[in-house]
């Protein structure tokens, strides 16, 4: 049998991970859950980690691939390439450009 004391803690920590995840897939929180201070909490700890996430991710404009860093120096230092028509590049879609240094390098070792 389940101590009503556990089932309780349960219930908030339902709560909180909905929170948390209508914060992530949805970006908004559900109406019909709002009254729950769990909840809230859960969504507003979503709200801050995804944007932490944001601030040191970047995705490739040609595929899906994100790159994620621990922090702004990993961030700076990252796979991730700024191409000159301003468009972000992973090291594949890289060298799949006509004029990517890296496909120059690899015809030059050739």
């Amino acid at each position: 049998m389940i101590h009503p004391l556990e089932k309780k803690r349960a219930t908030y920590l339902t709560a909180f991970e909905e929170g948390v995840s209508d914060a992530f897939q949805k970006g908004n929180m559900n109406e019909s859950k709002r009254s729950s201070a769990y909840y809230r909490r859960g969504y507003e700890f979503g709200i801050t980690l995804k944007e932490r996430l944001r601030n040191y991710s970047m995705k490739c404009d040609y595929c899906d691939h994100i790159e994620y860093y621990e922090d702004e120096n990993s961030f700076f230092q990252g796979e991730m390439f700024g191409l000159n028509d301003d468009t972000v590049s992973c090291p594949n879609c890289l060298e799949k450009q006509p004029n990517s240094k890296i496909t120059e390098e690899r015809l030059n070792e050739s």
